[in-house]
C-alpha cells in the first residue's frame, strides 16, 4: 500500500504538467519584410521596393484555430517610371511613409498560416518629377488610407515563422489634380494614387 500511494505521488506532478508535444502558445511578434511595390493607383503604372515592418500582439481562445493579433505596422515604398512626350523626358519618383494599425486573422491549418488584415493609418506621399534632367518639381500630400492584405505563413518554430503577403494602400482622399502627372505630360487619370506590394517577411514570435 505505502508503495502504492508513493507511486501515486510521484504520479501527479507528471500528469498535472504540460505534454512535451504541445508548444506553450506565445503573445507578441515582430515581424520585417521586403519586396516589389506597384503604384497601382498612379498614371504613370510605377514600380519600385518596399520595406516593410510590424510588431504585434494578441493570440488565440480556446481550441479555435484562430489567432487574433493587434498589429502596428510602418512602411516605406520607394516607386519609379519614365515618360517621354515629344521631347520632353521625365523622370517620375513617389515615395510614401504609412503608419498604421490592423487586425491580423490566422487560420491555423498544423504549420501553415492564412492570414487576412485590414486596418486603417496615415499615408504621406512625396511625389517629384525631374524633366529632362534639368528642372525638378516636388510636392507633399497627407492622406488617411485603409488597408487590405491577405498572405501565408509557415511555423518553423516556436520563436520564428517565414511568409508571403500582398497589401493594398486605399487612400480615401487625392488633390484635385495630380501636378506631378500633368507637369510630366500625363493625363490625370483620377486614381486613387494608393499602391500594392507584394512583402516576403520573417517574423519573430515570444
Amino acid at each position: 500500500m505505502r508503495t502504492l500511494i508513493l507511486c501515486l505521488l510521484l504520479a501527479l506532478p507528471a500528469s498535472a504538467a504540460p505534454p512535451k508535444d504541445k508548444e506553450r502558445p506565445t503573445w507578441f511578434m515582430l515581424e520585417v519584410g521586403a519586396g516589389p511595390a506597384f503604384g497601382s493607383g498612379f498614371s504613370e503604372d510605377p514600380v519600385g521596393l518596399g520595406l516593410r515592418s510590424a510588431f504585434g500582439v494578441g493570440g488565440g481562445i480556446g481550441d479555435i484555430p484562430l489567432r487574433f493579433y493587434l498589429m502596428f505596422g510602418l512602411r516605406w515604398s520607394h516607386l519609379w517610371a519614365d515618360s517621354q512626350t515629344g521631347f520632353q523626358v521625365a523622370e517620375l519618383e513617389r515615395d510614401t511613409v504609412d503608419v498604421s494599425g490592423h487586425l491580423r486573422i490566422y487560420w491555423l491549418i498544423q504549420r501553415l498560416r492564412l492570414r487576412f488584415d485590414i486596418g486603417l493609418g496615415g499615408s504621406f506621399l512625396t511625389s517629384s518629377t525631374r524633366l529632362n534632367d534639368l528642372e525638378l518639381y516636388s510636392v507633399e500630400d497627407d492622406r488617411f488610407a485603409v488597408y487590405l492584405g491577405g498572405g501565408l505563413s509557415y511555423r518553423l518554430s516556436r520563436r520564428f515563422s517565414v511568409g508571403v503577403f500582398v497589401e493594398t494602400a486605399i487612400p480615401t482622399s487625392r488633390p484635385e489634380r495630380d501636378i506631378i502627372a500633368t507637369t510630366s505630360g500625363l493625363n490625370d487619370d483620377g486614381g486613387d494614387m494608393g499602391w500594392t506590394s507584394l512583402t516576403l517577411d520573417a517574423a519573430v514570435h515570444f
